[in-house]
């Protein structure tokens, strides 16, 4: 019964997770994928369950190079003992869409012998256009300020001159 309970609530987390979870094992084969990483990377778990998930959304980089697997941090973290934190790098949905994501792995022990590695993606798209928009509005009123026919300044809250 509490097996039972435990097996539902792990379900129901990764289930409602917004974050993608996928799980891959020894052999960097997908043997789990909840439904946010359905959504990111437009594939069904069906597709790619027992394939090399590297293969299904990390082969190249984001110029058009292949990316091999040795090269890959995620995939070199059950080969090395090794946990992943706030990488940021780029996936490819299924349509060949690149996106950016900052990625979380750790290897997944049974009886204290590596089996797997679970893989926690984030989808940053928003967060990178809003850099993008934000470099491009201080470029833009920069560009004015220092165009513009009068004299203007900004001071700080200690009035000293900042600009």
């Amino acid at each position: 019964e509490q097996l039972r309970f435990k097996l539902d609530l792990t379900q129901s987390i990764t289930d409602n997770a917004t974050t993608a979870i996928f799980m891959t094992d020894d052999k960097s084969r997908c043997t789990f994928m909840n439904p946010a990483a359905e959504r990111m990377t437009g594939f069904a778990f069906g597709e790619v369950e027992g394939g090399v998930l590297h293969d299904f959304i990390h082969h190249h980089h984001p110029d058009g190079r292949p990316y091999p697997m040795p090269e890959c941090p995620i995939d070199r973290a059950l080969p090395e003992g090794a946990e992943v934190r706030d990488h940021e790098d780029v996936f490819f949905r299924k349509s060949g869409e690149p996106f950016p994501v900052t990625c979380n792995a750790r290897v997944v022990y049974e009886g204290g012998v590596p089996v797997g590695t679970v893989i926690e993606v984030r989808d940053i798209t928003k967060e990178k256009e809003a850099e993008t928009a934000l470099r491009e509005s201080e470029t833009h009123f920069r560009s004015m300020a220092n165009n513009a026919p009068v004299m203007l300044w900004v001071t700080d809250a200690t009035g000293s001159c900042t600009y």
